[in-house]
């Protein structure tokens, strides 16, 4: 049987702890955008707005991103792979920052997830965007299942049916999954939000631990865990 965790906390002062060798992390840190979700829903509740937590900065993204990094990265096995989310709009900053993590660590591909059709903004004057950028980088030379596409076609969620304001589908989380590890392996995530890393790793019988600092999403992702059948 494996094991899932997700704890309330801040990744960087547990990470010490960690002895397992971790194949794979898969995480969706704050980009530095200010982001604002006009369509998130805790179970059973309305609609409503909120700011992503350590959003408004890029800098401080940044410097929170490269900590966490700091702290896990010497933590990887021999070969390891690593999909760190981002968007467009800061991508010029976050793929030489992702490049110089560490040099074991190397930046292979920049894959796209293809949302299925576009959000809102400019409904007149500009392409919508369906689309987001995930940073894959690699350790070592671990041969892939299958060959793939770098365009991972996964619908987002409907408007208002996610419970985090940039909540992740668990069946693109399992792609990722899939193509990085091994059933038995350790997934780490360490800006866990509502815990779809560690959902997904569950469902492929995979080890998991992750990370969040706001309170009442570790808890839905924990119930999550419990009784995946309510997502």
């Amino acid at each position: 049987m494996t094991k899932n965790v997700i704890i309330f906390g801040d990744s960087r002062d547990r990470l010490d702890k960690v002895t397992t060798p971790i194949n794979c992390i898969i995480t969706d840190p704050p980009y530095g955008v200010d982001f604002k979700s006009k369509n998130t829903r805790l179970p059973g509740s309305k609609q409503y707005s909120e700011r992503l937590k350590n959003d408004g900065d890029l800098e401080g993204a940044i410097k929170l991103f490269t900590s966490v990094m700091d702290k896990a990265i010497p933590k990887l096995a021999d070969e390891a792979e690593v999909y760190v989310f981002t968007g467009w709009q800061v991508l010029d900053v976050w793929m030489p920052i992702c490049r110089d993590l560490a040099p074991e660590l190397k930046l292979k591909m920049m894959l796209l997830w293809d949302k299925g059709y576009p959000g809102l903004g400019d409904l007149e004057g500009n392409w919508g965007c369906g689309h987001e950028v995930i940073l894959y980088l690699k350790k070592g030379r671990r041969s892939m299942p299958y060959r793939r596409s770098g365009i991972i076609h996964v619908d987002k969620l409907a408007a208002g049916k996610n419970v985090h304001p940039t909540e992740k589908p668990v069946q693109l989380i399992e792609t990722l999954i899939e193509m990085s590890t091994s059933p038995g392996d350790f997934v780490l995530d360490p800006f866990s939000g509502s815990g779809s890393t560690s959902v997904a790793a569950q469902k492929l019988g995979r080890h998991s631990l992750a990370f969040d600092i706001v309170e009442k999403y570790v808890k839905i992702g924990q119930d999550r865990l419990k009784n995946q059948s309510l997502f």
